[in-house]
């Protein structure tokens, strides 16, 4: 997982950031409910927030 997780040091929980990272990795968005993880500063994915 190395340089992909950009933004783990700020993604709180470790499934989190491996989430972020399949989803920079492909270059797709990330459908999730959390909006912290939505609002996480240093990511390289789109985030789909319901709402």
């Amino acid at each position: 997982m190395g340089e992909g997780v950009t933004g783990a040091r700020y993604v709180r929980v470790r499934y989190d950031a491996s989430y972020v990272a399949a989803a920079e990795l492909i270059d797709a968005p990330l459908a999730t409910l959390g909006q912290k993880l939505a609002n996480t500063p240093v990511t390289r994915c789109d985030f789909l927030v319901p709402g």
